[in-house]
């Protein structure tokens, strides 16, 4: 069986599955914020789900800097650790492979085989909540020269001054600005304001990747219905005319695209054995 677990700054998902991608069980805990109380009530619940079935890979997400040569988190998005290990304390307690990724290129890596990107050539993934992440496949596998993208770092002028683009136009920044939830706004103009703020940074990533469809996740691709068509008509005005214009649609399963990730990266790594 393949475990896989994406770790939140608040919640931590854990799933089971079996070998042709059947879910076994399912549980969410609270993500701690201490290390070692983290390892130990993730242990306890990986040895909870799997039972008497034996683990063959484990794959985790985690919201943060890979280091791909340590294979260390660096930095771990709302949680203070630096330099996190968390492959020897899994991979000695199951006698297992651990794969670890950072959340947006999983997130990628579910929708190019198991969602909205299944068929496309190039495909970049726009993980849009609390910030702003990036994960870029071509034909159904991450783009190993572009894992270590952070499109939600790109600067640009925003109201006169120069803003990180995840700072204005991030899930976070939409709530700030416009005091409400995505799921609770209606306004036409509030949505077009938006998703001009979001062209911004389509547009110029769009110049490097050239990708053939973009595929949003997050809380905010859940909303993707509400601005589509602004977003389409700003991302026009502010293409290059030598970029060609990708199909822009909503992840196929925005919550569960990590998820899955995990599991089509732990099946990889079980059938290259």
């Amino acid at each position: 069986m393949y475990v896989a677990i994406d770790v939140g700054g608040t919640k931590t998902l854990v799933v089971a599955y079996d070998h042709d991608g059947t879910e076994l069980s399912r549980k969410k805990i609270p993500t701690s914020h201490d290390y070692g109380i983290f390892i130990k009530e993730t242990t306890d619940l990986i040895n909870e789900l799997a039972g008497t079935h034996s683990i063959d890979v484990i794959s985790m997400a985690a919201p943060g800097v890979v280091d791909y040569d340590t294979k260390v988190i660096r930095e771990f998005g709302n949680i203070n650790w630096h330099n996190a290990d968390l492959i020897t304390p899994f991979s000695t307690e199951f006698n297992a492979p651990v794969l670890i990724d950072n959340d947006a290129n999983l997130g990628a890596l579910g929708e190019a085989n198991m969602g909205a990107g299944k068929g496309v050539d190039t495909m970049l993934y726009l993980t849009i909540s609390t910030g702003i992440g990036s994960g870029i496949t071509y034909k159904g596998a991450l783009d190993k020269s572009l894992l270590k993208s952070e499109a939600g770092q790109m600067h640009f002028n925003h109201n006169g001054d120069l803003q990180v683009w995840e700072k204005f136009a991030s899930g976070n920044a939409f709530v700030e600005r416009f005091g409400g939830y995505g799921k609770d706004i209606d306004d036409p103009k509030i949505w077009k304001t938006y998703a001009y703020d979001l062209s911004v940074g389509f547009g110029s990533i769009m110049a490097i990747v050239q990708p053939d469809q973009i595929v949003i996740g997050g809380s905010m691709g859940e909303h993707l219905h509400k601005y589509h068509d602004f977003l389409v008509d700003a991302v026009g005005k502010v293409r290059s005319p030598l970029v060609s214009m990708p199909s822009i649609v909503s992840a196929a399963q925005p919550s569960f695209a990590v998820i899955n990730g995990c599991y089509v990266a732990a099946k990889q790594q079980h059938e290259q054995k």
